[in-house]
């Protein structure tokens, strides 16, 4: 396991804040506990730069605060579900120690099969695709990152011989492993729409082209 001081931000995380710095045991079972509650396929690496070594990807950053607490953190592909925050809270249970506090990137939408962009409600069925196709691109992207570093498809995750199990097609994923964030693209529209941008659907767009050219040949 790699731990080392950086300030690199990462935008999708698991963080563990704690007063003093961890032995490498622990950090190594807070690991191994995120990954078989989370899932491989969920955890990425971030790139870093490291004294007299250079560029690195490392899966866990261990930085310290201007206070002097230390924080783990575990760079993620997506932001965690609600869900899914509460079941490694619950799991972790069994590893924490006084003094430790367990944060996440979740992005908290109420009712999230109301999904509306531009004043305009988009319809559960075709949120759920797009949430779909969105989770099948990231686990490409995360399959596509392992093999570029050697990785390759094996019945076990073993870190020395880099193979892991979820090194295959989405469609071949065990369906425990098959996790779909509904939160990501209305956090996109709603971030769209903070920039200006507006997300309408087609048939509103040609109305609004049927209105514009009826003004103009008046």
């Amino acid at each position: 396991m790699t731990t080392l001081m950086n300030k690199t931000e990462i935008p999708f995380r698991v963080s563990l804040l704690v007063d003093r710095a961890l032995d490498k045991q622990f950090v190594r079972e807070f690991y191994r506990l995120v990954r078989e509650v989370l899932g491989e396929t969920l955890l990425t690496t971030v790139q870093v730069e490291r004294p007299d070594y250079g560029r690195d990807n490392v899966r866990l950053l261990h930085k310290t605060c201007s206070s002097g607490a230390h924080v783990y953190d575990i760079p993620l592909l997506r932001n965690l579900t609600e869900p899914e925050f509460k079941e490694l809270k619950k799991a972790f249970q069994s590893l924490a120690k006084a003094g430790m506090t367990l944060d996440s990137s979740t992005v908290a939408i109420k009712n999230v099969r109301q999904v509306t962009t531009g004043g305009a409600q988009i319809e559960p069925e075709t949120y759920d695709t797009l949430c779909d196709t969105v989770a099948k691109y990231q686990h490409a992207n995360w399959c596509r990152e392992r093999t570029d570093s050697g990785w390759k498809y094996g019945t076990t995750h073993n870190a020395q011989d880099k193979t892991s199990p979820m090194i295959r097609p989405w469609e071949d994923l065990p369906e425990a492993y098959r996790k779909v964030d509904k939160t990501l693209p209305q956090f996109v529209f709603d971030q769209l729409e903070s920039l200006g941008y507006v997300i309408v659907p087609e048939t509103h767009l040609n109305e609004i082209f049927k209105k514009h050219g009826s003004r103009k040949s008046r």
